[in-house]
């Protein structure tokens, strides 16, 4: 008789090869609906993280500037935002500890560095300051545009933006071992963040922007949006932002 219920037991606790089967194959397809989810998830995660970096970089410009006659640091000694070739301070650190903006940052630990980048391009930071905009004045009132096809040049529609500060850039074009903190020329902006790179503008905000990329990612091409495409209109001209070799403030007075 006991042994009569313990085979009954068995029969009612116990799976069957095909009832294994299916609950493997239900946690199976859970998975397989919750990863991707989870993933999306992350990714937005990392991208607002890399948004507020950026973010509190613009903030401490600002701040710096506000406490220096409203003028803009620089990309160059013994101004630069991030200390590159700055004296070092007392303690003999190095930048980005030397920069101009650091005593500004509330989370400066992380603020130098995009949670997806992982160090595979500037070993220091990965967001840089535009030249142009290097002792520029906050008061500064040209109205600023970027250039939607650049491949077609001057024949490209001009969207209306604000002055870049801070750009995330691109880890290849030419982050990459490149430890200036200064975007200008060729240089182009990330899309690590599905297509997307982060933009910090002079009025304090910073968004999201996606440029324009060639095919290749490896290749420079007519279509990659780079310094060069956003412009300003100042006495009846455009002018190009991308130069890295204008002094120190002349987006004040072209």
């Amino acid at each position: 008789m006991k042994s009569t219920c313990s085979r009954r037991l068995t029969m009612l606790h116990g799976f069957t090869l095909i009832e294994l089967l299916v609950v493997i194959s239900i946690i199976a397809l859970l998975i397989g609906l919750l990863l991707p989810a989870l993933s999306r998830a992350r990714d937005s995660a990392h991208k607002i993280a890399c948004l507020n970096n950026v973010r509190s970089l613009t903030l401490g410009h600002l701040q710096y500037a506000t406490d220096n006659h409203g003028v803009l640091g620089s990309t160059e000694s013994p101004y630069s935002w991030v200390g590159y070739r700055n004296p070092r301070n007392n303690y003999g650190d190095e930048p980005p500890f030397t920069g101009t903006i650091w005593p500004y940052l509330s989370n400066a630990e992380y603020a130098f560095e995009c949670p997806l980048e992982q160090r595979e391009a500037n070993l220091q930071f990965d967001y840089t300051m535009a030249t142009a905009a290097r002792g520029a004045k906050l008061e500064i009132a040209w109205p600023f545009f970027y250039r939607s096809e650049p491949e077609r040049n001057t024949a490209s529609l001009l969207v209306p933006t604000r002055m870049p500060i801070m750009v995330e850039e691109d880890a290849i074009w030419y982050n990459n071992g490149i430890t200036d903190g200064a975007w200008g020329n060729n240089d182009q902006i990330s899309d690590r963040h599905h297509g997307d790179g982060n933009i910090g503008f002079i009025d304090g905000s910073a968004e999201s922007f996606t440029s324009p990329k060639g095919e290749s990612p490896e290749k420079q091409e007519g279509e990659d949006f780079t310094a060069w495409d956003f412009v300003f209109k100042a006495k009846g001209r455009i002018h190009m932002m991308g130069w890295y070799t204008k002094p120190n403030g002349w987006i004040n007075d072209p």
